[in-house]
């Protein structure tokens, strides 16, 4: 049997990593999709939701400016959101 708690928990700590800035944008954004992609546990609907939501946020996280359209959001927007869903595990 899979243990869900320790899978969710890398999660956590990643975004808390994030948000307490240990480390930067540039190594969460990667480092949180590919975490996504290759999920292999089966975590129940609220978890999950929380999970794709902030993958959906992560995605449309742009760093430059210049190419940054009406749908993406920047650093602090993408932390203000990994925050949110922090609070919601």
């Amino acid at each position: 049997m899979v243990d869900t708690n320790i899978d969710l928990l890398k999660y956590k700590q990643l975004i808390f990593d994030f948000v307490s800035g240990k480390i930067p944008v540039e190594e969460f954004e990667p480092s949180y999709l590919k975490m996504a992609k290759e999920e292999q546990v089966i975590f129940n609907n609220s978890i999950y939701q929380i999970i794709g939501t902030l993958f959906s946020d992560v995605d449309a996280y742009c760093g430059d400016p210049e190419l940054r359209d009406d749908d993406d959001i920047d650093e602090v927007e993408l932390i203000s959101r990994a925050k949110s869903s922090l609070k919601s595990y």
